[in-house]
């Protein structure tokens, strides 16, 4: 009896160490920001009435605005989330969950991609620098969807890809979502059944608090202590046994 506790117990301190392990493998979050409606100012004077998404094959104008809260999320191992809900400005039976998945990249073949009026860059004597944006493309590993489950969609889901071919990839940074000079983010994509380059994400970012994480132990570190763990409980046994 008193074996197979000590065993159980070697079994158990394995466990919970291998635990914390993947804990600490696991990506940790860099940044939280929320999204909000990107709105042109004075140094964008092009259409554009306040939007999360452009989806203008779906709707009339193709406005989309957050329905409820709109996360940007971005991760210590260059992975980032884009995940909330969005309804059409004009019609609230039209309604998508939004969940995409990026990873860090450059700026694309093409990038940046510079949609505001030219005196808002920094070359011009602009706010705007561009050398200080980075960038992400759509993570493979991982589906980036919308999906209905309620209003006129529902039932409905397809997959985004980018319309730009690699030409433009996400861009993050002051002046980068196209339509004012804050911090923002845009995205040109396209989705199954409709034509690539008419849909865009375009966002203001405004930074959210992220709490401070829990200490966890470095896995070589835990690796160490489980060998010392489970050679204890052997000693143990080994000496009972005698």
């Amino acid at each position: 009896m008193i074996r197979k506790k000590l065993v159980s117990a070697g079994l158990v301190v394995g466990s919970l160490v291998l635990g914390f392990a993947g804990q600490a493998e696991a990506a940790g979050l860099l940044r939280s920001w929320d999204a909000t409606a990107a709105f042109n100012d004075s140094f964008n004077q092009g259409w554009g009435d306040g939007h999360i998404a452009w989806l203008p094959d779906m709707i009339n104008g193709g406005t989309f605005i957050a329905d409820g809260d709109f996360t940007f999320n971005e991760y210590d191992d260059g992975t980032a989330q884009f995940f909330g809900s969005i309804v059409a400005k004009n019609d609230t039976n039209k309604l998508w969950d939004v969940n995409v998945w990026f990873e860090a990249s450059g700026a694309g073949t093409g990038g940046p991609k510079k949609e505001l009026n030219g005196n808002a860059y920094a070359n011009n004597g602009g706010p705007v620098n561009t050398a200080d944006w980075y960038y992400y493309e759509l993570d493979d590993e991982k589906a980036s969807t919308f999906t209905a489950t309620e209003g006129e969609y529902a039932g409905d889901s397809f997959t985004i890809f980018d319309a730009s071919n690699g030409r433009f990839s996400a861009q993050v940074g002051e002046g980068a979502n196209g339509k004012n000079t804050n911090m923002g983010m845009s995205f040109w994509f396209g989705y199954e059944g409709m034509e690539s380059g008419h849909s865009d994400f375009n966002v203001d970012l405004t930074a959210k608090s992220i709490p401070q994480p829990q200490s966890v132990p470095e896995p070589a570190t835990m690796s160490l202590l489980t060998l010392g763990m489970v050679g204890a409980c052997a000693s143990a046994l080994k000496r009972k046994q005698s």
